[in-house]
């Protein structure tokens, strides 16, 4: 059961204006109202980061694996910066990408609430908004990897037909689009009763 705090991850609060270029990064792109296409937009443009745009999902569910694979990468450090309103805090996470790391975040949801995680060699922006949003971006060929090793169901209601699995970046891409029409259409249903 998680915590949804950082108390039991290893991590070091560094003032936001002392922080790497990678960690203003995390702050601006955490600073706007998010989910939508417009922001989805701005996060590739300052990223160039090909992404993965989920309804409903935790993000802290991939943290081990995408860790696995930057750590694989070379980078061995990332920062995470909260948000407060729609507002960048003035400090950022320095976290290890270590697996126990990963391990701890994973175990007490860290991660969950508003949110963007970058790691030192910007190959990777994660942005949760409690479960109900997660925004995954990766280098082209790191999401390649990743689903090739980890393959995904996007299958959003067990009542759905279900959806074949993701094992590619372009069919985890149109299956999430699946998933985000399906969500909208039950929020309608749900409104118009």
């Amino acid at each position: 059961m998680g915590t949804w705090t950082w108390e039991g991850v290893e991590n070091k609060v560094v003032p936001l204006n002392l922080a790497p270029a990678c960690a203003s990064l995390a702050a601006a792109i955490i600073s706007n109202d998010m989910a939508d296409e417009e922001w989805e937009r701005e996060v590739f443009e300052r990223s160039g980061l090909p992404q993965l745009s989920l309804i409903e999902w935790h993000v802290c569910d991939e943290i081990e694996s995408i860790f696995e694979l930057l750590r694989a990468e070379g980078s061995e450090a990332g920062y995470v910066v909260e948000n407060d309103g729609h507002v960048a805090k003035d400090y950022a996470r320095q976290i290890s990408l270590s697996a126990t790391t990963a391990e701890q975040i994973h175990r007490d949801l860290a991660m969950e609430f508003p949110m963007a995680f970058i790691d030192v060699q910007q190959l990777c922006v994660l942005v949760s908004y409690f479960s109900d949003y997660a925004l995954i971006c990766l280098r082209e060929d790191l999401f390649e990897k990743w689903l090739a090793k980890n393959p995904i169901n996007l299958t959003l209601f067990a009542q759905e037909e279900p959806y074949p699995i993701a094992s590619d970046l372009k069919t985890a891409q149109v299956l999430a689009l699946r998933r985000s029409a399906s969500w909208y259409a039950h929020v309608r249903e749900t409104r118009a009763r």
